[in-house]
């Protein structure tokens, strides 16, 4: 398989991007892609606003299913795996402010960079009731709980 020598290339692109290694699914995907791009990261798929977007909505709906959330040392933002999706999500306060990565679990990803336009941003595009409810489906321990950032530097898990 030709793809595979570009493993290494990819697995590193995938820590940077999302703070984890790939799974072999994802890992092997964007192998696959980047190869016929000879080597060019850029040439592979990324997710769009839209795509980020509805998965937040169908988590709000209660169609897919969050499996945990890690709350960030700095306590701005928080990583959720909702349904082998990886949304690292900015908060203002108690409130979500906007989508800073997602990793989709087919290996696809995307960054704040990815939504350069205001109005453009996945958490913008959800209406009023959408994020009250993400809001309190995200539990309320990750929701603004400080005192549980002090100890650990990556935050702690809260697996649902």
């Amino acid at each position: 398989m030709v793809a595979s020598i570009y493993f290494d290339q990819v697995q590193q692109r995938y820590i940077a991007d999302s703070g984890r290694p790939a799974d072999t699914v994802a890992l092997a995907y964007r192998a696959t892609n980047i190869d016929p791009a000879n080597g060019n990261v850029v040439g592979v798929p990324v997710l769009t606003a839209r795509e980020v977007y509805q998965v937040l909505k169908d988590l709000a709906l209660g169609v897919r299913h969050l499996r945990s959330v890690r709350i960030h040392a700095d306590g701005g933002s928080l990583t959720a795996d909702i349904d082998g999706w990886a949304l690292t999500l900015g908060l203002d306060g108690n409130s979500l402010d906007h989508c800073q990565s997602c990793v989709a679990a087919d290996g696809r990803l995307a960054t704040q960079q990815a939504w350069p336009r205001y109005g453009t941003d996945p958490v913008s595009l959800l209406s009023v009731w959408e994020r009250a409810q993400l809001e309190r489906v995200l539990p309320g321990q990750a929701m603004g709980a400080s005192e549980l950032l002090a100890d650990s530097a990556a935050g702690p898990l809260i697996s649902l």
